[in-house]
């Protein structure tokens, strides 16, 4: 995260040259990642990561993106992911004008307005139980989900007595917080 963090510094500062490294580097791995996941092809792949880049470092240098909240590599196929899912979306538009060349039709339904609403659901979930949570669970769960932290380094920060001590009370926050999220079944 702070070599990616370092990254950002140095596009903001004019160093485009980092730009084509991380092109270099992420795009075979990106290329086959979407031919895999999406059955795109690989033109379609290579303009959906090249947009990503595009599409990265305007965020960057507009300041829309000050800080990572990911790995650098998440936050671009992310945003290649969007993109070759538009990309198919649009080849799925387009008429043809020869008839005998003419795709069967085909019975498909865009799901992703739907997954939007039900991750965007889960979230305000997840948010609800968490504020019911006591407040060193929150920061402990916060800590090692959302910030990534060792065990160790979350009880030296919270100032706990062991790593075990810690993982006993994640484990325990864990276990509430599903308690919380989950719909009690009344009994017949």
């Amino acid at each position: 995260m702070v070599k990616d963090q370092e990254i950002l510094a140095q596009i903001r500062s004019g160093r485009y040259e980092c730009l084509d490294e991380l092109y270099r580097r992420f795009r075979a791995e990106f290329v086959i990642w979407a031919e895999r996941r999406y059955s795109c092809s690989e033109a379609d792949a290579l303009d959906a990561f090249q947009d990503a880049v595009i599409i990265f470092y305007k965020n960057v240098v507009s300041g829309k993106l000050a800080v990572l909240s990911s790995s650098l590599k998440t936050y671009l196929f992310a945003i290649g992911k969007h993109r070759v899912l538009k990309l198919g979306h649009q080849s799925r538009r387009e008429i043809t004008t020869d008839w005998d060349e003419a795709p069967e039709p085909v019975d498909h339904l865009d799901l992703g307005i739907y997954q939007t609403i039900e991750n965007e659901h889960q979230r305000k979930l997840v948010a609800g139980g968490l504020a019911q949570l006591g407040e060193k669970c929150r920061e402990i769960l916060r800590l090692f989900y959302y910030h990534r932290y060792p065990i160790e380094s979350i009880q030296s920060t919270l100032g706990m007595s062991s790593p075990g001590a810690v993982r006993v009370q994640k484990k325990r926050c864990l276990d509430t917080l599903r308690h919380t999220l989950t719909p009690s079944k009344s009994k017949e």
